[in-house]
């Protein structure tokens, strides 16, 4: 196995004041003094993608209907807007109940169904972690608790010598089904793993995880679900790990920040090399090839 990669570089910055990030997986977001920008990384490079208005934030896109699930913060809570980019417009909005405080991440599976990661927090319960499902139109909706938290928890990870404490950190989709992503700390390290959500037996099937990951660092990953595959970047280092095979480590000659995406081909990988001159930056597009 090796890699493919672009012969030219992608602009992504070049001005000094800029920052980038990936708000979803097969996105990045540029910020810069020339304003703001969503891009979609694609084989070709970067496209870049218009939303409605300010203050809303992407949360999940659907390719085959082109249709973006937007954040934003209203009077009443967090509110959810679907946006359909081919018609330019916001075709249904759902205000969430005061007590979903975050949106921890949010995927469509091929059946068009809506599967939201979220917390929910009261003053008289413990912290909760909530996968839900939605029908096709978004109405009706299946809950299902994945964890409870309180600020114990941490402090015995804190205070304990390290007691292991699993978070859920977001949500990939299948055809009809749902992944999880956790990250399980142990004192200053971590374990990332992946299990496979299963609605009718309401638990979590094991997948694949990788061992161990520093929490210093960004570490960037991505969960492919047509090849029950984990990838995780930090630093100069790529790691992927299938199901219950061996790892396979990559080790880059700089350091950067990797951002992943999926095509028809296969996992796209755009890599940005840290900037030598403070100023331009720009990225290649990468993908595995046997």
């Amino acid at each position: 196995m090796f890699f493919s990669c672009s012969r030219d570089p992608f602009l992504v910055c070049s001005e000094a004041k800029c920052s980038y990030s990936s708000p979803i997986s097969g996105f990045i977001e540029i910020v810069s003094e020339k304003g703001f920008s969503l891009n979609r990384i694609k084989e070709k490079g970067l496209k870049e993608v218009n939303l409605p208005g300010r203050g809303r934030s992407p949360v999940a896109y659907f390719e085959k209907d082109n249709l973006f699930l937007l954040r934003s913060l209203s009077d009443k809570g967090l509110q959810l807007d679907f946006y359909k980019a081919d018609e330019n417009k916001i075709i249904k909005t759902l205000e969430l109940p005061s007590y979903v405080t975050s949106i921890s991440s949010a995927c469509f599976d091929e059946n068009k169904s809506l599967w939201l990661l979220h917390i929910q927090e009261h003053y008289d319960i413990p912290r909760r972690f909530v996968l839900s499902k939605s029908d096709k139109n978004y109405e009706e909706w299946d809950n299902f608790l994945i964890r409870d938290e309180d600020d114990e928890d941490w402090f015995q990870r804190i205070f304990s010598l390290g007691a292991p404490v699993e978070r859920p950190v977001s949500v990939t989709c299948g055809t009809d089904n749902a992944y999880l992503l956790t990250h399980l700390y142990f004192q200053n390290i971590m374990q990332i793993n992946v299990y496979r959500f299963d609605p009718e037996e309401k638990k979590l099937v094991y997948i694949t995880g990788f061992f161990p990951v520093d929490e210093d660092g960004v570490v960037s990953s991505h969960f492919s679900v047509a090849g029950e595959k984990l990838y995780i970047f930090q630093n100069r280092t790529l790691t992927s790990v299938r199901k219950s095979d061996f790892p396979e480590k990559r080790d880059f000659n700089e350091f950067g920040k990797m951002f992943f995406s999926e095509s028809e081909k296969g996992v796209l990988m755009f890599f940005i090399p840290e900037s030598e001159n403070g100023e331009r930056v720009a990225g290649r597009i990468m993908k595995e090839t046997f």
